[in-house]
């Protein structure tokens, strides 16, 4: 970072490991640093445990919203893009980290989408600028086609 003084956050590809399966790369890779545009759709996730962030940064965020438990990661980084600050992305994994009961939080897909919908409508001037109206629709279907993936419809009832 001190190489870099126009970079203000930065993160990096992870190792996850777990206690019932081989371990699994996580990797998010974009060409230059990652923009308002993509950070609005649900496949632009920066993995905060390798991200590193300027402190001043941070406190001009306010830090992570208390109100979003569940995506304090996603909405913190629409706020940095939004400001116009620059994440960059590193494709090396420098971070090894354990995953272990990450289905408590992928079991409840209401839940979840309930975020999402949250999520849109603290930033929806944001997805209407950059989207318009087709935008914020887009990112609702989107989660609500991420979110009931597992779902199985059994003659017309909702089967978990």
């Amino acid at each position: 970072m001190a190489e870099h003084p126009g970079c203000d956050a930065v993160h990096g590809a992870a190792w996850a490991f777990y206690s019932d399966r081989p371990d699994h790369l996580l990797t998010r890779d974009w060409p230059g640093a990652l923009g308002l545009a993509q950070v609005l759709t649900h496949n632009s996730w920066v993995i905060h445990p390798t991200l590193l962030i300027r402190a001043d940064v941070v406190r001009s965020l306010g830090g992570y919203d208390p109100r979003f438990r569940r995506s304090q990661d996603h909405e913190l980084t629409i706020r940095c893009a939004a400001a116009g600050y620059r994440i960059e992305s590193i494709r090396e994994p420098l971070t090894r980290f354990r995953r272990q009961g990450q289905e408590c939080t992928t079991k409840h897909n209401w839940r979840m989408l309930l975020v999402d919908i949250n999520l849109c409508w603290k930033h929806k001037s944001l997805y209407y600028r950059v989207y318009g109206v087709r935008g914020i629709v887009s990112f609702l279907l989107a989660g609500m086609l991420l979110r009931t993936r597992n779902v199985r419809y059994v003659g017309g009832a909702c089967a978990f």
